[in-house]
């Protein structure tokens, strides 16, 4: 078990799962948090722990094995977006970390 918002946590997890199995052949970034508090009402703690775990883990998760995936010149990186990557809701407001998944997604692809 690895806390994917932690990048040198996920940088030692990759390593290991490289070291004890072999490059990384598909990575499923499927964890994720949604808080369902309107805008108003949010912390902007709140609204970073969402942007956090649903944004920023898959970025270092992706970054700890595409290099290793390039190099082997194969590798699929699968990012679980939502309907709220295209649409918006008052209660949900953090969740726009989902549109940027799909964006940063789109990125990843231009490797």
């Amino acid at each position: 078990m690895c806390d994917v918002t932690n990048e040198d946590a996920v940088n030692e997890m990759a390593a290991v799962i490289e070291r004890e199995v072999g490059v990384i052949d598909v990575l499923v970034n499927n964890a994720g948090i949604i808080k369902r508090i309107p805008m108003c009402e949010m912390t902007a703690a709140e609204f970073r722990r969402v942007i956090d775990v649903d944004l920023n883990a898959p970025f270092i998760i992706s970054k700890a094995v595409i290099l290793s995936m390039i190099k082997k010149g194969h590798g699929k990186i699968i990012n679980i977006c939502s309907m709220m990557s295209e649409l918006g809701r008052e209660t949900v407001s953090a969740y726009a970390a989902k549109g940027g998944l799909k964006m940063l997604t789109k990125n990843i692809c231009s490797n």
